[in-house]
């Protein structure tokens, strides 16, 4: 009853003296390690027209009087068809957010991955330039002693390098192998488990 609502609502004035079917489910969603539930209100006119979610929940809040179901009648596909339609948008919702997730872990990954490379890098670059200098040092040395110091100060120095270098492929390795577990961890997580409960399907007619 549009009147005994007490205020106007111009979109559900706009349905006074046609009839439809609204349709309440509950779909669940396990994504993410958790699981959501979203009510999801599907409203069709008899003559096909799918109402906006948000007219089917004024219709809801109107004084309504409960009459005897028919048991011939039967709601039609456009409804079936708009609840589907509230399925997709609010599955392609969650992706959405999962995606971010998926996103915000993955620039964690590269973040850390970058910082311990140039980190690496850095000290290889370092050893580079204390090499140079020793061998600056070593062609002016005036001693075969201070010669021989220069050459094995050299080669430790060298053997520090290398061993940094090697350091960065194990790093790398070790990126990779955090990349991978990270990915299996999400998809694992990703795996979207879903299920529609029907609540109600009620006929209304607005008088």
């Amino acid at each position: 009853n549009y009147d005994g609502y007490g205020a106007k609502v111009s979109t559900v004035q706009a349905l006074r003296g046609q009839s439809g079917w609204l349709c309440l489910s509950v779909l669940s969603v396990d994504a993410l390690g958790m699981v959501e539930d979203y009510l999801l209100l599907a409203g069709v006119t008899d003559a096909g027209q799918a109402l906006h979610e948000e007219d089917a929940r004024k219709l809801l809040c109107l004084p309504a009087e409960v009459l005897e179901a028919d048991l011939l009648m039967h709601p039609p596909a456009a409804l079936d068809d708009d609840l589907k339609r509230l399925e997709h948008e609010q599955l392609a919702t969650v992706n959405t957010r999962n995606l971010g997730y998926f996103d915000a872990e993955v620039q964690k990954l590269d973040a850390w991955a970058d910082d311990l490379k140039v980190g690496l890098e850095n000290e290889v670059k370092e050893l580079d330039r204390e090499i140079k200098d020793v061998r600056r040092t070593a062609t002016v040395a005036a001693t075969l002693e201070e010669k021989l110091q220069c050459q094995k100060r050299q080669r430790e120095l060298e053997n520090k390098r290398n061993q940094l270098r090697r350091n960065i492929f194990d790093r790398q390795d070790e990126i990779d192998g955090q990349r991978k577990k990270l990915i299996e961890a999400l998809e694992s997580r990703l795996d979207r488990k879903m299920q529609t409960t029907a609540v109600f399907t009620i006929q209304w007619s607005l008088q």
